[in-house]
């Protein structure tokens, strides 16, 4: 078994979130995952709540307690995480409290154990066959840390090691009972799957190249010049746009601000409308905090080709509009409202509604096609821009459902045609 512990990046950090994300592996099979946030909240209040207290200064994360004299950037609550390895690892004395404060690397992870994870010392974790990593782009840092630990941390670990060498070999625990794990990757191409009830469903994506743009010389001014652009890796596209049933749970859970209205053309499984960039976000947010997992807007040339699933036709069911009717809701057939998702045929890679139904939102800025960038990632220059959006949506003709035709919108901008598709990254 092996824990891992993600700590937050600076970007995190620039953008004000503070995810540290527990994975627990069994082999390659991840069987548990959770998050924790750090609450930002003055010292003072954090004080009597009693958490775990935490600095971030020139890439490195400080840990420690109130009376530290550090600026705290906020708390952590480990009630979670301690709940979650009660389960995993029953019948063990949990402890609550650590202080990593002149301790070396190794002590340091010990510690980690003790305050984050709520495990028991490091000798005794060890008989259990439990590994713990550290795993982030920025490994947490004691302030002042020593290459040795005090004094009394060396005692009370030969005491431990003494009593572990005078007792009998502990028994293995009896496995403990296993939910059913949610699959992570490797996954395989193609494969449908979804981290949690209330989840959108979401579909492999392959590795791949394509050419973006208006590959047939239909007037797409705004989609020129076309240019090739190589997917580096796998990921993950949502089978469907995301529905009021979805994005109503991120709403009941206190995840989302926004309740939309949908014109009284139903909810549940229709597309959600009326939501804009900014509310997506919120939305993409949530939802990596309630999985663990790393889920996002799609990048502007991620959704064009998995649109295309392989295709260079003008539409992903050729190049005559009329077989549109067997895959979008337009203009021509969308009766003046939006229709429950994948009533329609997929494209290739298994996708629904990618012409019609809804605008989507796309991470990037709205620029020319000259800078876009040819591996994959988002065009963005700033916060303050407009964002593109794509596929068209039920009040759409045929010419705005051109696999290259490309939209923008103030970030603040909500409409009834406007919805969003999600990504997670593999």
């Amino acid at each position: 078994m092996k824990v891992i512990l993600k700590t937050p990046t600076d970007k995190d950090i620039r953008f004000a979130r503070y995810p540290f994300i527990i994975q627990v592996y069994e082999g390659w099979r991840q069987v548990r995952s959770a998050a924790l946030h750090l609450n930002v909240t003055p010292a003072s209040q954090a004080a009597a709540a009693g958490g775990i207290f935490l600095a971030h200064r020139r890439g490195k994360w400080s840990w420690g307690r109130p009376n530290d004299g550090w600026k705290h950037l906020g708390f952590l609550d480990a009630t979670p995480i301690r709940g979650l390895l009660v389960e995993l690892l029953p019948g063990k004395n949990m402890i609550s409290r650590g202080d990593l404060r002149g301790t070396s690397m190794r002590s340091v992870v010990l510690a980690l154990l003790v305050v984050v994870l709520g495990l028991m010392p490091s000798a005794q974790a060890a008989t259990h066959g439990v590994d713990v990593t550290l795993k982030a782009s920025e490994a947490p840092a004691a302030s002042g840390a020593s290459s040795a630990a005090p004094a009394r941390v060396k005692t009370n670990k030969l005491k431990q090691q003494k009593q572990l060498a005078d007792a009998d070999p502990p028994k293995p625990p009896a496995p403990p009972p296993v939910k059913p794990a949610v699959k992570v990757f490797p996954k395989e191409v193609g494969e449908v799957f979804r981290d949690c009830f209330d989840c959108p469903r979401m579909v492999v994506i392959p590795a791949g190249g394509f050419r973006m743009g208006d590959l047939n010389d239909d007037a797409g001014k705004d989609a020129k010049p076309a240019h090739d652009v190589t997917i580096p890796r796998p990921f993950a596209v949502g089978r469907y746009e995301v529905t009021f049933s979805e994005w109503d749970a991120c709403v009941s859970a206190g995840g989302c601000g926004h309740s939309p209205e949908d014109r009284g053309w139903g909810r549940d499984s229709r597309p959600v409308i009326y939501v804009s960039w900014n509310d997506a976000k919120e939305y993409v947010d949530w939802l990596s905090r309630k999985t663990g997992q790393e889920y996002r807007l799609l990048s502007e040339s991620e959704w064009e080709y998995a649109a295309r699933a392989g295709t260079d036709t003008k539409w992903n069911c050729g190049n005559k509009w009329d077989c549109l009717g067997d895959v979008a809701w337009y203009a021509g057939n969308g009766e003046s409202m939006t229709h429950p998702v994948g009533e329609k045929g997929a494209n290739g890679f298994g996708l629904y509604d990618m012409h019609g139904n809804v605008w989507e939102w796309v991470e990037d800025c709205k620029l020319k096609y000259s800078s876009a960038p040819a591996d994959g990632s988002a065009a963005t220059i700033s916060e303050a821009c407009y964002r593109v959006n794509r596929g068209g949506s039920w009040y759409s003709n045929p010419k705005i459902l051109l696999m290259f035709f490309r939209n923008g919108n103030n970030p603040i901008v909500r409409d009834n045609g406007l919805g969003f598709r999600i990504a997670r990254t593999l």
